[in-house]
């Protein structure tokens, strides 16, 4: 989506978008002609190109200056546009223009808001605008902060059809870090999860409250250890979840000490992922976790039979400990289809670490576990130099094969007319020397009886009469 809203005409734009914040009071007769003619141009691109442009630049400036007739107008002319995007800043009085201005039956899927501050002037009506998006699906935030304590007081609407949530908080040596993002979105991000169920939740640079923690840091968007708290607590009601991603997430700390004490404090200590069985893709990567943090989730994976597909590990620290759990994991495990662990780190406890390599027995470990694993297709680490990885790399295409195997079998036997089952068996498996795993991951995703067939598939390798080579 082009937020700039290349569609519209430049120097009606350049009449239409002010370089500042307008003036509180009454828009001027001259300005409101100005957003109606870059509306008409809007309306004018449709006709001509039968395609909706995007209203987001007009929609914000329309809010910035009160102009609810327009924006009445243009919500209306658009009432079938799919996403939108608002850009701070924005006071209470353009969320209540907003608000007034959305018409029944608006049917927007995706809403993406950034350089924003959710203040308690601005809460109720922000509140009250999302309220009149009954489409709503996903939601993005984007440097929006959260006046501390001003959620508790205000109602949230019920996002009933909420699928998706994504965070991204701003970076503190990011180009764009200014003032207003300076506050941690962490409130609004509790408020929001304890009023829907998603089932794809990314949070991406997250920085929490720690011990001993540096006092330059504390002038960033920081997550509390009360808000820490609260947010697990949330994430562990979230019944429906499928992809879970928590990225670049971390706690600052003075010293090595420090930081292996906080170490036990990461936000994914505070949820049982291993509890969460709609739980399909988890993704940690680049939050800097430790040995033992990672070898907690992975021992934890590994004793819960859990559904988990696709785990993401790259940029941690990884070392023995977290090896020996994968192993385990890999022992005991059945649905995981990929792990990932490169651009690992080694597990001494400072930023500069050298990087991690697998070496011959680290590798033996994990080949093993993959000698009774039927499941994983693909794994990726950084290898030492000259490491021999035929047995590993055997197991994976036995396991690739019998995937593409399965995913053909379930979808002859999902059609209407079934053949029978030698019939099926030998166009399963000579399809699959034509199928690539990317196809059939296709079709896994379009059968839904694919991944009960790979389960019998795996079940029939254990007892060591449907393996092949």
């Amino acid at each position: 989506m082009n937020f700039l809203g290349t569609s519209l005409n430049r120097f009606a734009l350049a009449r239409a978008v002010p370089t500042n914040v307008a003036d509180p009071a009454r828009t001027s007769l001259s300005k409101t002609r100005e957003l109606r003619d870059a509306f008409d141009e809007l309306v004018r691109d449709y006709d001509s190109k039968g395609q909706l442009p995007d209203p987001s630049r007009l929609v914000c400036e329309c809010m910035r200056h009160r102009e609810l007739g327009v924006l009445r107008d243009a919500l209306a002319f658009f009432k079938e546009m799919r996403d939108l995007h608002i850009q701070g800043p924005m006071d209470d009085k353009g969320w209540e223009t907003l608000g007034d201005a959305i018409p029944n039956g608006f049917s927007l899927e995706v809403l993406t808001l950034s350089d924003l501050v959710i203040d308690r002037f601005t809460v109720e009506q922000c509140f009250h605008a999302l309220g009149k998006m009954p489409a709503l699906a996903n939601l993005s935030l984007h440097r929006v902060g959260a006046e501390a304590g001003v959620m508790n007081a205000s109602e949230c609407p019920a996002l009933n059809q909420l699928k998706a949530l994504s965070v991204i908080e701003a970076g503190l040596f990011e180009p764009n870090y200014t003032p207003e993002n300076k506050i941690s979105v962490s409130d609004l991000l509790i408020k929001l999860l304890g009023n829907c169920q998603v089932q794809n939740l990314s949070i991406e640079g997250l920085r929490f409250e720690s011990f001993e923690m540096e006092e330059w840091l504390k002038g960033g968007p920081v997550v509390t250890f009360d808000q820490h708290a609260s947010l697990g607590e949330v994430l562990c009601r979230q019944s429906e979840l499928q992809v879970l991603r928590i990225n670049r997430c971390f706690a600052w700390s003075k010293d090595e000490k420090d930081l292996a004490q906080n170490a036990a404090l990461h936000l994914v200590r505070k949820i049982p992922v291993y509890k969460m069985p709609s739980l399909r893709l988890l993704d940690l990567s680049g939050s800097r976790l430790r040995d033992g943090t990672l070898a907690w989730i992975l021992n934890a994976l590994g004793q819960s039979g859990t559904c988990l597909r696709h785990l993401n590990l790259r940029g941690n620290f990884i070392g023995d400990s977290t090896v020996d759990a994968m192993a385990f994991l890999l022992m005991n495990n059945r649905t995981l289809r990929s792990l990932s662990f490169q651009d690992a780190k080694a597990p001494e406890l400072h930023w500069s670490s050298p990087e991690h390599f697998i070496n011959q027995k680290k590798l033996k470990k994990l080949t093993d576990a993959l000698e009774h694993n039927t499941s994983l297709c693909r794994l990726g680490f950084e290898a030492a130099p000259n490491l021999d990885r035929r047995a590993l790399l055997a197991c994976l295409e036995r396991n690739r094969e019998a995937f593409k195997v399965s995913a053909l079998r379930a979808m002859l036997t999902s059609s209407v007319h079934r053949l029978p089952n030698d019939l099926t068996d030998y166009f399963a498996n000579e399809g699959a020397r034509y199928l690539a795993v990317r196809d059939a991951l296709t079709l896994s995703s379009l059968n839904q009886g694919a991944w009960d067939a790979s389960w019998d598939a795996s079940q029939r390798f254990l007892q060591g009469d449907g393996a092949s080579t």
